[in-house]
């Protein structure tokens, strides 16, 4: 004879069973298949140059505080070099100028901030460096560079008169690199130069 203890388990037994097969059945239980296979993606950042082509910039200007400050634009006399002006009219490499080009429009959005703060607070109003670009269609963009943030790992920024944003101290540095005055000018290549008598 079964003893009443090993009837109640079996019940117990038939009860989670049944609740089991209810669930798995159960529509509220059943996950979409579509939801299920997502990947979590990170959001690309924004660029601060929306609609800028790296091959379009025809035209970058440096200006500082301190009064100093240069051109590069395409030089009259051959189609694929650049000089450095407005007084210096030095050749500058192309590849130089590509990287240039490509560092700026490659320039991405850390965090955006509202635009109801001073300009002063973030060193905007009278900003240390200014670079101007201008495409060949005509557009012109004024990129004021700020202080650093606290945590010194981004500047603040503002192009035109658009709310500012803070950008990666790395990749403005790397572009600050790009634009060193001395850098710029092209080292003639003595491997190529004829020797003497």
């Amino acid at each position: 004879m079964i003893r009443k203890p090993t009837l109640i388990l079996l019940a117990i037994l038939a009860l989670l069973v049944g609740l089991t097969f209810y669930l798995q059945k159960s529509p509220a239980a059943q996950v979409d298949s579509d939801s299920a296979t997502v990947t979590p993606s990170q959001t690309p950042r924004p660029s601060v140059l929306e609609g800028w082509q790296s091959t379009s910039i025809v035209f970058i200007q440096l200006s500082s505080s301190d009064g100093s400050g240069f051109d590069l634009v395409p030089s009259d006399k051959a189609e694929d070099e650049w000089i450095l002006g407005p007084e210096d009219g030095g050749p500058v490499s192309l590849g130089t100028i590509e990287r240039i080009r490509s560092e700026i429009v490659s320039l991405k959005v850390v965090a955006g901030l509202e635009d109801n703060y001073t300009l002063a607070a973030f060193g905007l109003e009278e900003p240390d460096r200014v670079i101007t670009i201008r495409s060949s269609d005509g557009k012109q963009a004024a990129i004021r560079i700020g202080s650093q943030t606290p945590t010194g790992s981004g500047y603040y920024l503002q192009v035109n008169d658009q709310a500012p944003v803070i950008v990666s101290k790395a990749s403005l540095d790397s572009l600050f690199e790009l634009l060193e005055k001395d850098s710029l000018l092209e080292v003639p290549d003595e491997s190529t130069s004829t020797p003497g008598p």
